[in-house]
């Protein structure tokens, strides 16, 4: 839904009104013509007046669903929105048409993607017996509904016992944004309470398709795509809308962080195959390519046991200890540049690429950077460098025991007797940018040469580009002493004045320059460590990052984004989700798996192999 306060045009008295809008039709239409508008709007006003008489004498008269002839007739001439929305089409599986309570037998799950907003729908009439679970917390009534037949599928019902609470958070006075339509948004979908649902066993989960059903019931939809023992957790994270209220500038979004659930076991269908990330990578001839353009849903598969892992798999638990690796779902990704693979395509020509954000954005750039080098080893540390560049090149044309590698100061210098200078290349740079300051801050135009070319200042700067990587990263969201505490309305109109930049230089650059279009990939906003109390470093800031805040900046910047439809998008929140509370840092997925999925789905977008 927009943000953008709706308000009605038509008031009782604008019939009367149009009578007097006549006179500006006078020399535009025949006289026949206006004796004829005159008398519809007269018989107009007779009836308004008798519906607004005493009750006794009221006539009965249906209310014309058209506009008033005059109203029409301006409204014709007026400009239409040339604000494009995207359409999202409902994507369609194996399940989203089943009638399921038909089913003789428990259907096993597919490896195919779906539509969380169908997923979402789903109530499993006639499937399901509603069981009660016990809650760990008094305030709240947990009931599970398991379907009996579409295995791994189902939703979580959390009610908050005490009403009273409930009727005053949800109170018509209380205001949780100045901005009236998602103060409503936030009461009607989201609810005053919040939760973090986790999934552990031959999957790791943590689904992100929360839903406020009213009166504070909250559904929790859930689909695994892997069968067997499970154990979940469920934590209530913040209660009276904290999670996501953005009237309230002065007090921390301070967490409750009360589990409902622990080690809670779920067995889902244990006669299916699970699927093993060897088995999906049999799989690949027959699946189709993975979108360039689309967010990628993904699943993270348990690892196989002990000397039955693959290569890919024995170095990742090596390097970050956890037993789940991150595969597409429902199709492939053909260039990870992992295990020395793909590194040919950077012998074909020369290609730069720019990333800018924060340090999500570094961090994503530091392991590309090891994958890119053709190196095993884990990111351990957050190098805070605010500019890091470097050059790669095919690892089959370098010498024995030369790196395929060459780093770059700011300035662009390496050593001028590099012969591995003189090859084709990829040039990879990182720069902070934690507003996308290059195109929000780029007003200021500039004369080239002689001044017969006037550009802005980002154009002039990413002219060597070919693809640029944007992000504005958590710092909208963080306090306001970092420029901090946008709302919703707020952050969708900063993005969209950004990628309004992004894509009128881009014009600027094809049609001035005769120059290729910027390849553009939105890198996204990250999940977040979800705080147990307000006893750290973000309370004294007043930081806003919650997980709630966070997945709404990122729908919306998604939904921005896709506005322009060569722009390439991540899905990153989803992917880094999962493993939030795993980050060694507090706040970056350095040794988790999430970092390396995160890599996967950049290299397949970039697509230096230019397939």
């Amino acid at each position: 839904m927009s943000f953008e306060q709706q308000s009605s045009r038509r008031h009782p008295g604008d019939v009367a009104r149009n009578l007097r809008s006549l006179s500006v039709l006078k020399r535009l239409v025949s006289p026949a013509i206006m004796l004829a508008l005159a008398c519809l709007c007269t018989i107009s006003v007779l009836l308004t007046a008798a519906s607004l008489g005493s009750l006794s004498t009221r006539v009965s008269v249906t209310p014309p669903q058209q506009l008033p002839v005059a109203e029409h007739y301006i409204k014709s001439f007026e400009l239409p929105s040339f604000m494009t929305q995207p359409v999202e089409e409902p994507l369609y599986d194996s399940t989203t048409e089943l009638d399921s309570s038909k089913l003789q037998q428990p259907m096993c799950p597919k490896w195919e993607a779906f539509d969380k907003r169908l997923q979402m729908a789903k109530d499993f009439v006639g499937d399901c017996e509603m069981r009660s679970v016990e809650s760990m917390n008094q305030n709240f009534k947990i009931t599970l509904c398991a379907s009996k037949t579409l295995c791994g599928q189902g939703y979580f019902l959390v009610e908050r016992i005490n009403k009273t609470v409930c009727d005053a958070a949800l109170a018509g006075a209380k205001m949780y944004s100045p901005n009236a339509a998602a103060n409503e948004f936030f009461k009607h979908n989201i609810g005053p309470d919040a939760f973090h649902l986790i999934f552990d066993g031959p999957e790791r989960a943590a689904p992100t398709m929360w839903h406020h059903l009213g009166n504070c019931v909250y559904k929790l939809p859930y689909r695994l795509v892997n069968t067997g023992q499970y154990s979940l957790h469920l934590v209530h994270t913040y209660e009276q809308f904290a999670a996501v209220d953005e009237a309230n500038h002065i007090s921390y979004p301070t967490p409750v962080f009360l589990p409902l659930l622990t080690s809670f076991e779920l067995n889902v269908c244990p006669h299916c195959t699970r699927f093993t990330s060897a088995a999906v990578w049999k799989m690949h001839k027959s699946l189709p390519l993975c979108s360039r353009t689309e967010p990628q849903q993904g699943v993270y598969l348990r690892m196989a046991q002990e000397g039955l892992r693959t290569s890919r798999e024995q170095y990742k638990f090596q390097n970050y200890g956890h037993p789940y690796i991150w595969e597409p779902l429902g199709c492939r990704f053909d260039q990870l540049f992992e295990l020395g693979d793909n590194t040919t395509c950077l012998s074909t020509s020369n290609y730069t690429v720019s990333m800018e954000g924060d340090s999500h954005s570094r961090v994503l750039w530091l392991l590309t950077d090891l994958r890119l080098r053709g190196s095993k080893q884990a990111l351990e540390q957050n190098i805070k460098y605010h500019y890091l560049r470097s050059k790669y090149f095919d690892s089959t044309k370098m010498k024995s025991g030369e790196s395929n590698s060459v780093e770059m100061s700011e300035d662009g210098m390496a050593s001028a007797d590099d012969h591995r200078l003189q090859l084709p290349h990829l040039d990879f740079e990182y720069a902070t940018r934690t507003h996308l300051n290059d195109w929000v801050d780029s007003g200021k135009y500039v004369t080239e040469g002689d001044g017969d070319l006037l550009e802005s200042q980002a154009e002039r700067d990413k002219d060597k580009n070919d693809a640029i990587v944007l992000s504005a990263g958590h710092w909208p969201a963080s306090g306001v002493w970092a420029g901090g505490h946008f709302n919703i309305p707020q952050y969708e109109s900063f993005v969209e004045y950004a990628m309004q930049r992004v894509e009128w230089s881009n014009h600027r650059r094809a049609s001035l320059k005769k120059k290729d279009r910027w390849d553009i990939i939105w890198f996204g906003v990250p999940a977040f460590t979800q705080q147990s109390d307000s006893n750290n470093s973000y309370a004294s800031r007043l930081d806003w990052r919650t997980n709630y805040r966070l997945k709404l900046f990122s729908d919306v910047a998604e939904r921005v984004v896709k506005r322009y439809p060569t722009v390439k998008v991540m899905n990153t929140f989803e992917i880094a989700f999962p493993w939030t509370q795993e980050c060694p840092d507090g706040a970056h997925f350095l040794t988790t798996p999430a970092l390396d999925a995160m890599v996967d789905e950049f290299l397949h977008k970039l697509n230096l192999c230019r397939v």
